[in-house]
């Protein structure tokens, strides 16, 4: 990206029609079920700045879900340089009506 960027972001999404359970995300289960052995997930999180790699700082990012009762999103933070972890996933099966109401 020429000229730089004040953010980047990362995101999933995921459809159901109305009125029918929301699927998965990632593997299907919530990063408090189990991180790396069951949640699906980015290691060392990294960003390129086309001379350095960097490692983002803990108190930079946020995790945030849309649907916290159907999917959550998890941020670890490692030994030196900082490498940054991030899990997320759930199962879904969110009833959505045509007002977009869980």
């Amino acid at each position: 990206m020429y000229g730089g960027a004040n953010n980047v972001v990362w995101g999933g999404h995921v459809f159901s029609p109305v009125n029918q359970p929301s699927p998965p995300m990632g593997s299907g289960h919530f990063p408090k079920d189990g991180l790396q052995n069951k949640s699906a997930y980015f290691k060392d999180t990294q960003i390129w700045d086309n001379v350095h790699l960097i490692y983002p700082q803990p108190d930079q990012l946020v995790a945030s879900s849309g649907r916290p009762n159907c999917y959550e999103t998890k941020l670890t933070s490692g030994v030196a340089p900082n490498p940054m972890d991030f899990y997320y996933g759930g199962p879904g099966q969110c009833n959505l009506t045509a007002n977009n109401e869980v």
